[in-house]
């Protein structure tokens, strides 16, 4: 089983909960977190989920109308942006 270790950022909290209730009923494993302070110093939330689903997740979401802002790949202790979700 993959690590939860791509990020998902949305505009407002509301495409969040829009994101999580299409993932819930898509059965996708996920995870709800603070966004981290090192990529946005606001106390918004993002979705956690493995990278390896990211492709087919982030086009699940964006057929649903819950398009990313940005998404990022865990490195270490940091976030690297991710040219393909």
């Amino acid at each position: 089983m993959s690590a939860l270790d791509c990020l998902a950022a949305f505009k407002s909290i509301h495409d969040v909960m829009k994101a999580e209730e299409i993932l819930l009923e898509h059965g996708a494993r996920y995870d709800l977190v603070p966004m981290p302070r090192s990529l946005d110093a606001s106390c918004g939330m993002a979705v956690l989920f493995p990278c390896g689903e990211a492709s087919e997740l982030t086009a699940l979401l964006r057929a649903r109308g819950a398009v990313p802002s940005r998404l990022h790949r865990r490195s270490g202790d940091s976030w690297e942006p991710l040219e393909n979700g």
